[in-house]
């Protein structure tokens, strides 16, 4: 491809003399903190089919629409994203009730409550105790699906989703780091402090300062 990568869409043309076969291709990129949170459990690739009992559906038809309508990059956009997250959903379908990671975790009934609660206000005073109780489950029922879907505690898993939001927080506003520190949980600065650099590795001050682009 001449322009890789470069947000636009391209129209290429090869092959010999046989029936023409088109392949509509795409990407997506989000920052790594995303990633690393909700892509944990997917497998480096997936199939899914298009068609709705061997009809075409509204995935095969959005497709098409993508290929054929290449000017409207803002409706295109939505379209791509209503794309992925339908492809994501049609993949879980097929997959056995045992499969693990992030979006299948979003799928259970009691965990993904968690997971919305925990995501909606990160720094509230959350105990094991105030999630069961918000999402209708025992204790140590909560604990033991957390473990089987994302492999640790919901309080861990809370730790460091607030750590990477406040990664993300540092280098994508200007708000100071206690600012940040109080958004994400935690109610003194030297203690966001000190989880911050167990995570990164430097507190939050360098890690800014090593991120934010230069003059």
């Amino acid at each position: 491809m001449r322009r890789p990568l470069d947000a636009d869409l391209q129209l290429t043309r090869t092959g010999g003399t046989g029936e023409t076969t088109r392949f509509v291709c795409g990407y997506f990129s989000c920052d790594r903190w995303a990633g690393e949170v909700i892509l944990t459990g997917l497998p480096s690739m997936l199939a899914v089919s298009v068609r709705d009992d061997d009809r075409r559906g509204w995935l095969e038809e959005a497709i098409r629409f993508l290929a054929d309508h290449p000017g409207r990059a803002a409706l295109l956009t939505r379209l791509s994203e209503a794309l992925f997250i339908e492809t994501l959903r049609r993949w879980m379908d097929a997959r056995p009730g045992q499969h693990t990671g992030w979006i299948a975790a979003a799928r259970d009934e009691v965990v993904g409550r968690a997971l919305a609660l925990m995501h909606r206000a990160p720094s509230r005073r959350w105990t094991l105790a105030a999630l069961a109780r918000e999402t209708g489950a025992s204790r140590s029922g909560l604990a033991e699906r957390f473990a089987h879907y994302l492999g640790e505690p919901p309080m861990t898993y809370l730790a460091r989703w607030r750590i990477q939001l406040a990664a993300h927080l540092l280098v994508s506003t200007r708000q100071t780091v206690i600012e940040v520190a109080a958004r994400v949980g935690y109610e003194s600065e030297a203690a966001f402090n000190r989880a911050f650099s167990r995570a990164h590795g430097l507190p939050p001050g360098r890690y800014r300062r090593g991120r934010l682009p230069g003059p």
